[in-house]
């Protein structure tokens, strides 16, 4: 019918369905706000279906569906000349939506359009420093420090010709999230302004802002208090409505999480927000956290699955420290899979992303001392994590990485001398793994002074913290168990024994070996050296484990997870984890594509009766 019509026609009754939209549904609300924005553009009001778009991409954005609202924009820049003085509105809301999705590319297309339109009249500069500090927060999502500085004193030049309360306290939040990675010491003094100012002006995204940064600030220090502000960030965003900031503040708690040794489930939470939000960067790094919780856990093949997603998203986006990050956990679980060239390739291209950036230089090292130690290389080991923590030291504090706990038990074990000597090891740490390396390093000191008791209670401690990450745990018990033959105190055979057959079970020869020239020295019965239980030399170089095996071989036959779950006695999503581990490792993109190589590896013939 509408295509029999003229456009004077259509116009006309597109004018007349708006009017009925506006009279049944005044707010605008959910569809009616688009369903309205379409009518005027229909009835050729374009300036008033502009004026519809922005309010429903208000609503939307208060929702935090900032993919929503950037195509709602997009469709209202094309109904508006750029020379129109409207338009200026659209942009600076545009750019404000691309910086909180870290789309930094986009966002500096849009920034300089709108920098030469508002040109350098004395009455623009409020919005020119909003462009700025819009521009500046987009390089902090991005890990771009440099550019944000940059912005930001462009931002500080334009706020001197046009201050105003409401800008000083955006310009505070956003220096205090760059000062957290530059000058941490000023970070929390900026935050602490940012946020007395947002609680007077009524400001809640600032609030949630200068929140996050006070609670990242005290996390090194105390989880408490950093807990303590994240859930304060929560309420706010919670009563004001403002889903990306309770994202934000969640994926925060999540990190908390993580140095606790929690599972991954307040991170996941906030990794499925972000997505639903189109928050992409968010998204990135919080896989990069999930990442980093995973592939030190007992199944690393998770944490290379998510390093993975966010290295795939920051490549896109080219938010480079996001993607060394997670090159650089990747590469946790090629050592812990003694696959020394897979970590090798993700080392390079971290360090060749991000040059000389201290957390990269510390995760890399970290990665590359695993192995060594996995190897029985104490001393590789040790040079590495030196390495790593002086280039930690650079960026401030570095007790919460777990190098720290893992270099105090090798100075403790081998003596203090080694090529960091500047570097002091904490007494303690908020990240649960160097915080139970801590208490191994202390138990091997006091059983060293004689204080057999004190050594037992804090390695004791120690395997408590481990309860829940059992490959770590039994590395420290080895560890601990030669200072403990040597200095005569516990029980170092008992140790060794079930040591060993973790050990021996997970494929891990060296570590074994070391176990069972230990077990001699301590007069109880070395078991039998194990077969290996049949792990074709190619796939145990990927770290295969014995029980991946019996589910590989069935993948080869074509078995469906349901039926290799029935052969072996198995849940389902326990084989369909064994499986996604042997994706990882063998690096098959599809299970069609794992399922050919299972065939070509191991063959029908390998089939278990």
């Amino acid at each position: 019918m509408l295509a029999t019509l003229f456009t004077p026609e259509v116009q006309a009754v597109a004018r007349r369905a708006l009017e009925a939209v506006e009279a049944g549904h005044p707010d605008l609300e959910g569809e009616w706000g688009e369903l309205a924005a379409e009518l005027a553009g229909a009835a050729g009001d374009f300036r008033r279906a502009v004026t519809l778009l922005v309010a429903a991409g208000r609503r939307a954005f208060r929702q935090g569906a900032l993919a929503t609202v950037e195509a709602m924009l997009d469709r209202a820049r094309e109904l508006l000349p750029a020379t129109d003085p409207a338009s200026l509105d659209v942009d600076e809301f545009l750019l404000e939506v691309l910086s909180l999705a870290g789309k930094g590319t986009r966002a500096g297309e849009v920034a300089r359009s709108l920098l030469d339109r508002l040109g350098a009249a004395p009455e623009w500069a409020r919005r020119r420093a909003e462009v700025n500090l819009r521009l500046a927060r987009a390089a902090v999502v991005a890990t771009k420090w440099d550019d944000a500085r940059r912005h930001l004193e462009h931002a500080k030049d334009e706020f001197s010709t046009a201050p105003d309360e409401e800008l000083s306290a955006s310009i505070d939040v956003v220096a205090a999230q760059v000062a957290v990675v530059r000058d941490p010491a000023e970070a929390p003094t900026l935050a602490r302004a940012a946020l007395a100012a947002a609680e007077s002006l009524g400001l809640p995204e600032v609030a949630c802002e200068a929140l996050e940064v006070l609670g990242r600030v005290q996390r090194p220090a105390d989880l408490a208090a950093a807990e303590d502000a994240f859930d304060r960030a929560v309420a706010i965003a919670e009563s004001n409505r403002l889903a990306l900031w309770r994202a934000r503040a969640v994926h925060e708690l999540g990190a908390i999480d993580m140095l606790k040794g929690r599972p991954v489930g307040r991170l996941e939470e906030a990794r499925e927000l972000a997505l639903r939000l189109g928050a992409l960067a968010t998204a990135a790094v919080v896989d990069v956290q999930i990442a980093a919780a995973l592939v030190i856990s007992d199944d690393p093949g998770r944490g290379v699955e998510a390093a993975r997603r966010a290295a795939e998203v920051a490549r896109r986006y080219r938010f480079d420290q996001t993607l060394a990050a997670a090159l650089a956990l990747e590469a946790y679980g090629h050592a812990r899979w003694r696959d020394r060239a897979g970590m090798q390739r993700c080392i390079d291209e971290a360090h060749a992303v991000a040059a000389g950036v201290p957390d990269i230089e510390v995760k890399t090292a970290t990665a590359a001392a695993l192995l060594a130690l996995i190897q029985e290389d104490r001393a590789a080991a040790r040079d590495l994590l030196c390495s790593g923590l002086q280039a930690a030291a650079r960026g401030g504090d570095y007790s919460v990485v777990p190098a720290v706990g893992m270099l105090a038990v090798l100075r403790a074990l081998d003596g203090g001398d080694d090529r960091a000597p500047d570097i002091a090891v904490p007494a303690w740490s908020v990240h649960f793994l160097a915080g139970a390396y801590l208490k191994y390093a202390g138990a091997i000191t006091a059983g060293r002074a004689g204080d057999g008791d004190r050594a037992l209670a804090l390695a004791e401690d120690a395997d408590r913290i481990l309860e829940g990450h059992r490959w770590f745990g039994h590395l420290g018990r080895r560890l601990v168990a030669e200072a403990a033959i040597t200095d005569g105190w516990g029980a170092p055979g008992e140790w060794l024994s079930h040591t060993l057959r973790f050990f021996d079970e997970g494929g891990e020869g060296s570590v074994a070996s070391a176990c069972r020239s230990l077990l001699r020295r301590t007069g109880v019965a070395v078991p039998r050296r194990r077969a290996h239980p049949g792990v074709p030399d190619e796939l145990r170089a990927l770290g295969v484990t014995a029980r991946e095996l019996e589910v590989f071989r069935l993948l080869a036959l074509g078995q469906s997870n349901k039926d290799i779950a029935a052969r072996l006695y198995l849940s389902p999503r326990t084989v369909e984890r064994h499986v996604a581990n042997v994706m990882v490792k063998t690096g098959a993109t599809r299970r069609s594509e794992l399922v050919a190589f299972a065939a070509r590896t191991v063959g029908s013939k390998e089939s278990l009766a």
